[in-house]
Order: structure tokens, then sequence, then C-alpha cells
């Protein structure tokens, strides 16, 4: 299981953290990224996330359907997106 992470926007995003979370499961699984440039994404394989109390997410236990993403912009603000993931079928 993989995660792409993809900044559709102009800005470079830093100390980017993409949290994710199952159904019913209030465990955030967390990945941080030092950046991501603009109009760039990064591939993040499961086992790169991990709770606060450092399991990590496994693919076997059910996929997450929510995310959070928060990053500091180039212009000093902070940008927060939140949504539903979506599956893609490999071709």
């Amino acid at each position: 299981m993989q995660f792409i992470v993809e900044n559709q926007g102009d800005q470079m995003w830093r100390e980017v953290d993409v949290e994710v979370f199952r159904p019913g499961d209030r465990t955030a699984y967390r990945y941080r990224a030092d950046a991501i440039l603009g109009r760039r994404s990064v591939t993040v394989g499961a086992l790169h996330f991990a709770a606060a109390d450092g399991t990590r997410l496994s693919p076997f236990a059910g996929a997450p359907t929510v995310f959070a993403v928060t990053a500091k912009l180039s212009d000093g603000s902070t940008g927060f997106v939140t949504g539903a993931l979506r599956e893609i079928a490999p071709p």
C-alpha cells in the first residue's frame, strides 16, 4: 500500500505532516516530509506512517479512509487540507 501526496500549488510546502486514519479508529498514523516542491508529489509506503507510540501502519489491518495534511507555506502561513482517500487500482 502506497500513498501519493501531491502538491498541486505553486508554493513549496515545508514541514509537511501527513496523517491517515482508519474507519472507527481515532489513532493517527503520521508521516513527515521536510518539503514538497510546488507541482510535485511524493510517494510514501504505508510502513513509513507511525502512531505516536511508534506502531507502524500495517496494510494488513485495514486501509485508512481519511487523511489530513498540514504544511508551512513559503509565504509563512500554514496550509491544511483533509479529505477521503481513494484507492487507485494498478494498471
